[in-house]
């Protein structure tokens, strides 16, 4: 019996194979720089740059079209039946460019409606080993597309978000994006954590993971996926990847992930702010993951 087929598919990725959008602009770019060959004399100058101009451009269109073609999506749950079917919809619902080639949701292991929500959403279910890092990459190795969107279940993207995301593509179609933060409740002391969390981000390129990430699929190999790590797999990757390609090349989109507010809620925002910086502080100490994560999760 064949798989069951994914409802959600872009149908322009159907067709890309089929176009020569490629073959022109290579065409034109070769033409240019026959041209810039054959030139001589002073005037050889003025063409040369102008050549080298259009020899550019020519092949940033078609790095930008090659690379916008499809975006797989990742949604990391556990137990996350009140927030992935808010999820999924946010994504479907603000894919107003078509970008979306699937849903993937990597489950962890849920007891509740989690999956059957998500599966009624249109989204293809992952089983994976308990532990963000470990679904995360578990989503990935599933995933098909040219751009990968990881999110977590407690994170709804919002209207416009594809916009953004085409927009990043168009300006840096060799960078990746991390959205700004935004949380669904908490009054003014979330907008300050929030606020707080965005200017760490855009000032030291440390993005979390609650703010979602994009990023190419070869990137993603190169720098060598997310490690199984059940905490600070966030910080891990981003690491790797400010290393390998540096931090000009992750940037933070205009569109914002709006997250629960529920962890902070349930320990109060002071404390929780002074739980995640004293856990991270231990990372960056060199302290496994394995013995900070009952800290984090107030055990």
């Amino acid at each position: 019996m064949p798989p069951p087929t994914n409802p959600i598919v872009n149908p322009r990725i159907e067709r890309w194979n089929k176009s020569r959008t490629f073959e022109r602009r290579q065409a034109l770019a070769l033409a240019i720089a026959e041209a810039f060959c054959i030139c001589e004399g002073e005037r050889a100058r003025i063409v040369s740059i102008l050549a080298l101009a259009r020899i550019f451009r020519a092949w940033k269109v078609v790095l930008v079209e090659q690379t916008t073609t499809s975006v797989s999506a990742i949604i990391i749950t556990l137990n996350a039946a009140d927030r992935i079917g808010r999820c999924c919809a946010a994504l479907v619902q603000g894919d107003d460019r078509t970008l979306l080639k699937e849903v993937i949701v990597a489950d962890g292991g849920s007891s509740d409606a989690t999956r059957a929500i998500a599966t009624s959403a249109g989204a293809r279910i992952v089983d994976a080993p308990r532990g963000r890092g470990a679904q995360l990459a578990a989503g990935a190795a599933a995933a098909s597309g040219d751009w990968l969107l990881f999110l977590h279940g407690d994170t709804a993207l919002s209207e416009g978000w594809a916009a953004a995301v085409e927009g990043h593509m168009a300006a840096r179609p060799v960078g990746a994006g991390v959205f700004r933060l935004a949380f669904d409740g908490g009054g003014r002391s979330m907008e300050i954590v929030a606020a707080a969390a965005n200017l760490r981000s855009r000032a030291f390129a440390a993005p979390y993971g609650d703010q979602g990430l994009l990023v190419r699929r070869d990137q993603y190999d190169e720098v060598g996926g997310f490690r199984p790590m059940p905490l600070f797999e966030d910080v891990n990757f981003v690491d790797r990847y400010i290393r390998r390609f540096g931090r000009r090349r992750l940037r933070m989109l205009p569109s914002p992930a709006v997250t629960s507010a529920e962890r902070y809620a349930r320990a109060g925002p002071a404390r929780r702010i002074l739980r995640n910086a004293a856990c991270l502080s231990l990372y960056r100490a060199g302290v496994s993951p394995q013995r900070i994560v009952g800290l984090y999760e107030g055990r």
